[in-house]
């Protein structure tokens, strides 16, 4: 193949060879011009003329000065022509350039020479394998890189972190993860997953959008009805605060002596009543853990210690004493004679242990049943008794000022100053200093004598028994309420014998009458001439003011013009019933009681 010469190659070298001395001459430009023009027709037609080439041989690219074209073999495929590209160098100057001005021969001796290279044949095998290798090496690509590979998991019901590492172990592009605003829910507590926008199992690219909505927690604001907590269990409540999703409502726990294990000692509100209680509200409940394990206690020896060091020891371990006392000759008071469990002994914390202290040398009190007034005296003035008397006064039989009894039992020991009540006979009770004392007063004087005597243990009753002692109107007593008779009797008997002149005996009973006033008696005359017909009945009784019963429904002659016969009853003037006959009216003349009914009755059964 004719070798492709580049003319500013050319005038490049011949430059570089000036500068360093040597003499190069290149074709004139009208010589290389013809020149390569002849050079391509001689390429032209030598093609089929090329000599052969051998498998080894490789294409050079040489520039080689010559006048002729230069014939090679021709290659085994059809050639294809090149330009090489050379870099050029810029001459520095125009002499440089363009050689000597005088020189005009400068670029006749310049030929053109084609370069040719030699094609590689590429085998159609490798071609193949070529093409699949590169199919392959996309599908590779865009199996690890671009397909959807990664499955989807179910975070519902999980929260945010498991997400945050999930999307890092399968290197998940953070910004495709986002989270929507949160929602209340009863199912789900605060801060957990509740939905996914895509579904488990579904393939995701790395960058695939998922969209996760968070639960709130239940609604604070949801009203709840508030409970009996008081009689509630420690697990009743908890499951309702489980169940109505309390979040602000918190139970701590206490140990206690007084209320079981597990019961409620205490709750409060915050802030709101029992009525307006909601899911958000403040509550504070306090149960009980049941008394406090006890510890093992040693018991120390106290006996002949005073009781306020034992009271120290057992404030510090929490040991309770039962303090009983008693009198002693030989032990000063506040020391402790005795102690319940010995030293040496343990105990439980809380458990009691009980101690007998010394109340020093008592008094023993004698039996003062039966002293009388004179007795007594002597012995509270006597320096044996140290004890402060109190007399309680009851009425009796026994002698004024005899003991009766006292509060204290005999022989006992007491301190010293220890009050002792005693109780002395008053006598019995007197209701009369003179005769016919009580006549003319008033009633609720006798009363309250009578309740006087009954608060010193009389016991006398006092009332209007018997008909006899019923109110009554008095001319002689005229103000309402005066005693106009009275009696004294001797328990529920109706005697009257016991009398008022003398001492009553307790149980007695007093009756009395009692005024109305003034009893205003009056003469009414009722003669046979007001019994005479109906009419006159009536008439005469509303004339006179008094209450008349009448039978009669007809007049007072029968069908044979006979008169009939007339009964007639009515209280006199002393309210006493009068009664009278008549079968044939006569004239009488009576004292009537004003306000008396008086009843007339005709043909009266005898």
């Amino acid at each position: 193949m004719t070798e492709k010469k580049d003319f500013l190659s050319e005038l490049a070298k011949e430059a570089d060879a000036k500068k360093h001395g040597k003499r190069t001459s290149i074709d004139s430009v009208s010589s290389f011009v013809s020149k390569h023009k002849r050079e391509d027709e001689a390429l032209n037609e030598d093609d089929d003329d090329a000599y052969p080439q051998t498998a080894d041989e490789q294409p050079e690219t040489q520039p080689v000065k010559q006048t002729q074209p230069v014939k090679k073999p021709a290659p085994a495929v059809e050639p294809v022509e090149e330009e090489e590209d050379t870099e050029e160098t810029v001459p520095d100057s125009n002499e440089e350039l363009y050689g000597d001005s005088n020189s005009p021969e400068a670029f006749q001796d310049e030929e053109r020479v084609k370069i040719e290279k030699k094609p590689i044949k590429i085998p159609k095998g490798a071609i193949i394998g070529g093409i699949i290798a590169a199919v392959l090496i996309v599908f590779l690509v865009w199996f690890f890189q671009f397909r959807a590979s990664i499955s989807m998991p179910n975070f519902v019901g999980s929260k945010l972190d498991d997400v945050s590492a999930w999307a890092k172990q399968y290197s998940i592009d953070s910004s495709a993860i986002q989270t929507l605003s949160p929602e209340y829910s009863m199912d789900y507590d605060d801060g957990i997953i509740m939905k996914q926008s895509v579904s488990e199992g579904t393939k995701i690219k790395k960058n695939t959008p998922i969209n996760l909505t968070v639960s709130q927690g239940a609604n604070p604001d949801d009203p709840v009805a508030f409970p009996d907590i008081k009689s509630m269990t420690q697990t009743e409540l908890n499951d309702w605060i489980s169940t109505n999703k309390l979040s602000k409502t918190k139970i701590t726990t206490q140990y206690s002596t007084t209320v079981e294990s597990g019961a409620v000692i205490s709750y409060d509100l915050k802030n709101v009543d029992e009525a307006s209680f909601t899911r958000g509200s403040s509550l504070s409940i306090v149960c009980s853990k049941g008394a406090a394990p006890a510890g093992q206690i040693t018991v120390e020896n106290y006996v002949g210690k005073t009781y306020a060091e034992l009271q120290t020891w057992a404030t510090t371990k929490k040991i309770l004493l039962d303090k009983q006392t008693e009198f002693s000759a030989t032990v000063a008071e506040g020391t402790i004679i005795s102690q319940g469990i010995a030293a040496g002994q343990t105990m439980k914390e809380g458990d009691t242990l009980t101690v007998v202290v010394s109340k020093g040398k008592g008094v023993t009190v004698p039996n003062l049943v039966g002293y009388t007034d004179t007795q007594l005296k002597a012995w509270q003035a006597g320096a044996g008794s140290n004890m402060t008397v109190i007399q309680k006064n009851v009425y009796s039989s026994a002698l004024v000022g005899t003991v009766l009894a006292q509060d204290i039992t005999a022989g006992s020991q007491v301190e010293s100053g220890t009050v002792i009540t005693l109780t002395t006979s008053l006598y019995l009770p007197i209701m009369e200093k003179t005769s016919n004392e009580w006549l003319g007063k008033d009633f609720m004087e006798l009363k309250n004598w009578v309740d006087e005597a009954n608060g010193n243990g009389a016991s006398i009753q006092a009332g209007e028994y018997g008909s006899d002692y019923q109110p009554a109107c008095s001319n002689e007593y005229t103000t309402v309420g005066q005693i106009i008779k009275y009696a004294c009797m001797y328990g529920t008997s109706d005697d009257i014998s016991n009398g008022c002149t003398r001492p009553l005996t307790t149980n007695s009973r007093i009756t009395y009458q009692v005024s109305t006033g003034a009893c205003s008696v009056e003469k009414i005359v009722l003669t046979d001439k007001d019994l005479a017909s109906l009419t006159s009945v009536k008439s005469w009784c509303d004339s006179n003011n008094v209450a008349c019963e009448i039978n009669a429904k007809t007049d007072l002659t029968d069908s044979k013009g006979n008169k009939a016969s007339v009964y007639v009853s009515f209280e006199d003037e002393n309210g006493v019933l009068q009664e009278r006959w008549t079968s044939d009216p006569l004239t009488f003349q009576d004292l009537v009681k004003a306000g008396t009914k008086v009843k007339v009755f005709y043909n009266p059964q005898p």
